[in-house]
């Protein structure tokens, strides 16, 4: 089965580089500060932070904390209060370990994972 030249990945690079107007080893700091005129800096907008709140909310989609609360739900029920608080705190155990496990992220400028050791920067590099 072959692929179509159209699709981007079966286009050969000196296609590429032709239909770019630019060379292997990229472009001129002239052409470059034009086309930068033209289109603007080359960067992501931050995505936009969600609280807190909205982030420990967003766990109680999961498929097993639905299941538990259901469980929960159930034992309160058939008036089986023990093993509905049981289940309870072992879900309010998970929320908590979340937060604790969550600690340390820290979204980078781009909104990507932070690196450990590895600090960003909005320059170029020369």
């Amino acid at each position: 089965m072959s692929e179509p030249r159209d699709i981007f990945w079966g286009v050969p690079a000196a296609d590429v580089l032709r239909q770019l107007d630019a060379t292997p080893q990229g472009l001129a700091t002239a052409e470059a500060g034009r086309r930068l005129d033209r289109v603007g800096p080359n960067v992501l907008q931050p995505r936009k932070r969600s609280g807190e709140l909205v982030l420990l909310l967003g766990q109680f989609k999961s498929p097993l904390i639905l299941i538990l609360l259901f469980a929960a739900g159930l034992s309160f029920f058939l008036h089986d209060s023990a093993d509905a608080l049981i289940i309870f705190v072992i879900v309010i155990l998970l929320a908590a370990s979340w937060r604790l496990l969550s600690f340390g992220f820290r979204p980078s400028p781009t909104g990507a994972a932070a690196t450990p050791g590895i600090e960003y920067s909005d320059k170029a590099i020369d």
